[in-house]
């Protein structure tokens, strides 16, 4: 299985759901993210390439860790939609947080991949339910 874990919004914990699923599934992490952690375990991608290397393609498990921007999809993140089997986004329950996940749905729906959103981090169970409702 392939999984893209995916925001337009930074620091809503793609890296951390990122890195603990490829633990979890025994796979390898690949992110588009410009610092990487040296001890994280994460392959960084060069920023200037185009697409995944084929390396990344044909491994099985897969995880990629990508930010995106709010109005279009880089090449990479484009070439990881396309391999992955299934869409992570994860999303905290700030008002900015809860406008990326929709901003990243609408962004990445034209790929027609099962998708899941992660509420990340609630301190709550209001701020919980207010972001659940937010999706309903």
């Amino acid at each position: 299985m392939k999984i893209l874990v995916a925001a337009v919004k930074g620091g809503v914990g793609k890296t951390g759901i990122a890195l603990n699923l490829a633990t979890y599934m025994g796979a390898k992490c690949v992110t588009n993210d410009l610092v990487v952690n040296d001890n994280s375990g994460i392959i960084q991608l060069e920023p200037k390439s185009r697409s995944l290397p084929l390396q990344f393609c044909n491994r099985q498990p897969m995880v990629f860790d990508f930010g995106a921007s709010y109005n279009s999809i880089d090449t990479k993140l484009a070439h990881a939609v396309k391999q992955s089997d299934v869409i992570v986004i994860p999303t905290l329950t700030d008002a900015r947080s809860l406008q990326g996940t929709i901003d990243t749905v609408n962004l990445l729906k034209v790929a027609n991949k099962p998708t899941a959103i992660i509420i990340n981090n609630f301190t709550s169970d209001t701020k919980f339910k207010h972001a659940k409702d937010f999706f309903a």
